[in-house]
């Protein structure tokens, strides 16, 4: 088996080996047939781009952390959101921002993430990814003796505690390595729930019409090898770019304009409009992109902070490198928390996401705490802001869905709110937004935040005969409470 690496070649020597009445002809038949459509019928493709993601050039983690002092090496790793194993991406999503590479030039090394984890794991975050501008499975090791069921193996084992999260687009030749993260994926999760322990991992699919039919050989050999269909269904998500109504995928992603749009999934990333997640530190491989005709070295350790998509910004982030002696690391936030106006741990409203705020430490030291004005930034929260409005629609549009969701008084206190809180909140964050429209180059970022702006004031100011609510007690905050 020349054309696959040594841990894949093992794996399906083991499965060749099974001894003969262990499991019966129909079913080792079946085995067999799914390791061989895995493998494909292009040995010799599997073989270059296994070798293409072996070349890569390696990077020390280590040594990218040495220059910090120590207590700026222990900050860094507990504000870390994603640790980028690879420079590049072999898949290239339409959803994905343009600035992502389309080939992996950088890797970080094996023996570097180990003794990173080794040092730093059980300082991590609660949820930490292993990719950002990549895809988990480009990355093989120098040797190619490891792929990234050992890097989840080493993070789970260090991280204490700590969920890790897996999205792949299957990059071509990668899908033995899928499949085998999963066959460990399935066996942890059955013992977490068998020992009454929370689950650790979660794993989605990102599916695009081409490489449906990967993802489907992998689902396929999963069922073979005793995999239920509840499992699959309940455990791992699929996204779909190109979907189709007939192929049971559970989420569905559409571009609008340029924002991206979750059409079928709950209220909480219905309607997201940025691409990553959350606030805090990025670690990669350092290398130089091009953004906006400009030659920029990126990567290394660096704040990224949400922003909105735009041509300018395509991947809606703004990064700052951090160095050592400065450290501007953002406040901590998970995009989701002002994504769910309802139902979330019983809270019945939601807040705007704030503007950029960076915890400034000198020499370890923390010495401030500084707030960026951003148009990008505002037409983001502006763009959570109409979500979470619009599901308040149809919470109140429909009857139905009100008595289900919530008796009348909470209604009541939603309505409140949006008087007494967010109306003020968005007219001060609407006023700072505009005051910054004379220095801001981005066009679109404008544009978008205009158009925005005009959707919540034509909310507002079509409260009543929107929402449909014509009892006037249903507006009185004062009666029945």
């Amino acid at each position: 088996m020349p054309n696959l690496t040594p841990r894949n070649a093992l794996f399906v020597e083991g499965i060749l080996n099974i001894e003969e009445g262990i499991a019966p002809p129909g079913e080792y038949l079946d085995l067999l047939t799914s390791i061989i459509d895995l493998i494909g019928n292009n040995p010799d493709r599997t073989k270059r781009l296994t070798e293409e993601r072996r070349s890569a050039e390696r990077v020390d983690m280590m040594e990218l952390m040495a220059p910090f002092n120590a207590a700026e090496r222990r900050r860094i790793a507990r504000n870390l959101h994603t640790i980028q194993m690879t420079d590049g991406c072999t898949v290239g999503c339409p959803w994905c921002g343009a600035e992502a590479k389309r080939k992996v030039d950088k890797a970080f090394s094996f023996d570097s993430f180990t003794e990173f984890m080794r040092r730093y794991g059980k300082l991590l975050p609660q949820r930490v990814y292993l990719f950002g501008d990549s895809d988990p499975f480009d990355w093989i090791s120098e040797d190619g003796r490891n792929d990234y069921l050992h890097l989840a193996d080493l993070f789970l084992e260090n991280a204490k505690n700590r969920y890790l999260y897996t999205s792949t687009a299957v990059p071509q030749g990668s899908e033995l390595a899928v499949f085998r993260l999963l066959l460990f994926y399935h066996q942890r999760v059955m013992e977490k729930l068998e020992n009454d322990q929370e689950i650790d991992m979660g794993f989605r699919f990102s599916q695009t019409k081409n490489n449906r039919g990967r993802i489907d050989k992998i689902m396929q050999a999963l069922r073979n090898f005793g995999v239920s269909d509840e499992f699959l269904r309940r455990m791992i998500e699929i996204v779909d770019r190109d979907p189709d109504e007939d192929n049971g995928v559970k989420g569905d992603i559409k571009n609008v304009g340029y924002f991206i749009k979750h059409q079928n999934a709950d209220e909480r990333i219905r309607d997201m409009v940025t691409i990553f997640t959350r606030d805090g530190l990025a670690f990669s491989p350092p290398s130089i992109k091009r953004i906006s005709r400009q030659a920029i070295m990126i990567g290394g350790i660096g704040s990224e902070s949400l922003e909105a998509v735009t041509p300018e910004n395509s991947v809606g982030l703004r990064r700052i490198k951090i160095v050592p002696g400065q450290l501007e690391i953002p406040n901590r936030l998970w995009v989701h928390d002002y994504a769910w106006a309802l139902g979330r741990k019983g809270n019945t409203f939601f807040k705007m996401l704030p503007k950029h705020s960076y915890h400034v430490y000198r020499e370890g030291k923390l010495v401030g705490v500084k707030v960026v004005e951003s148009v990008r930034r505002d037409a983001l929260s502006f763009a959570l802001a109409i979500s979470n409005l619009q599901v308040l629609s149809d919470l109140f549009l429909s009857p139905e869905v009100r008595e289900r969701r919530m008796p009348k008084r909470k209604i009541r206190f939603i309505i409140r709110a949006i008087r007494e809180k967010f109306v003020p909140e968005f007219e001060g964050r609407r006023q700072s937004c505009l005051q910054l429209f004379p220095e801001e180059p981005d066009e679109q970022a404008k544009r978008v935040a205009l158009s925005l702006i005009g959707k919540i004031e034509k909310w507002l100011a079509n409260i009543d005969t929107h929402l449909g609510i014509n009892t006037k007690d249903f507006y009185n905050p004062d009666v029945g409470t």
